[in-house]
């Protein structure tokens, strides 16, 4: 078995009691492999450890001295430095392998997460503007005009952007805060017939008056058909508040991955190490 063996004091290495004629490089290089030989040695690592922060040389200069060490070395010598790069190679491939991984875990994560949270969102402004219309079928009084009322409760009802129209049973708009009069019946809305089954309903759908994609809640009571209405374009309204928390989970989510990865990644490759 050879023996290698350092003198630092005197900067000296004998192999085999044989001096080794390193030049300085070489002996800083192979003295920093030997005490780092159980931990992976990034190729950085060694050029801003060895050549300086400073250094502005090209990196194959390591590969120069890998190389010149080699033939100073015994076999054995340039078996431990080629399985100490094949060890330094395999680790990251598989580090690489887990952050292709891992940032296509985060990307699906993240799209799952905003279509949740856009689901729960939209469930609760739905729950919002059926709250908003019983406070205005409250507020109405149906045996007046009733187009200059919802004019003054429209602005009160959810929105700046919001759309009140008042429906008769038989789908005739009785009033609506966009257009003065409206002639087409409204019975086969799908909102509409919901209320009309059931007190409430709800529809999503580009609207013919606005030309927008808009929210519809419907609210049936006292014979009249209450409807309100806002801009809705689904999860794209809500990405502005979602950005923040979902930037920062995905950051500490990344940070946590990428150390436990790299973690397992040396284990798996230890036993290049125990040869």
């Amino acid at each position: 078995t050879p023996t290698l063996s350092i003198d630092k004091s005197t900067h000296v290495m004998t192999l085999n009691h044989q001096v080794m004629d390193l030049t300085h490089k070489e002996y800083q290089l192979l003295v920093y492999l030997i005490e780092n030989k159980d931990r992976v040695v990034e190729r950085d690592e060694l050029l801003n450890t060895i050549w300086g922060y400073d250094f502005i040389g090209e990196s194959r200069a390591l590969d120069v001295h890998i190389r010149s060490l080699r033939k100073k070395l015994n076999d054995d010598g340039e078996k431990d430095i080629d399985l100490l790069k094949r060890r330094i190679n395999m680790t990251k491939s598989i580090l690489r392998y887990f952050i292709i991984v891992l940032i296509v875990s985060l990307f699906s994560s993240c799209l799952l997460s905003a279509t949740l949270i856009s689901n729960h969102l939209l469930e609760t402004t739905k729950h919002d503007m059926l709250y908003s219309l019983k406070l205005i079928d409250y507020a109405l009084d149906y045996n007046q005009p009733l187009e200059g009322q919802i004019q003054d409760l429209n602005p009160l009802a959810y929105s700046d952007n919001t759309r009140l129209t008042i429906i008769a049973d038989d789908g005739t708009v009785l009033a609506d805060t966009a257009l003065e009069h409206i002639s087409e019946k409204h019975l086969e809305r799908e909102e509409v017939k919901e209320a009309l089954a059931t007190h409430e309903g709800y529809a999503r759908r580009k609207s013919e008056t606005t030309n927008e994609n808009m929210l519809y809640v419907a609210y049936y009571n006292h014979n009249h058909i209450l409807r309100l209405s806002i801009p809705y374009n689904g999860v794209i309204d809500y990405i502005p508040s979602l950005i923040p928390a979902l930037s920062i989970s995905a950051i500490v989510s990344f940070i946590i991955a990428y150390i436990l990865s790299r973690r397992l990644a040396l284990h798996i490759s230890q036993p290049i190490v125990d040869i």
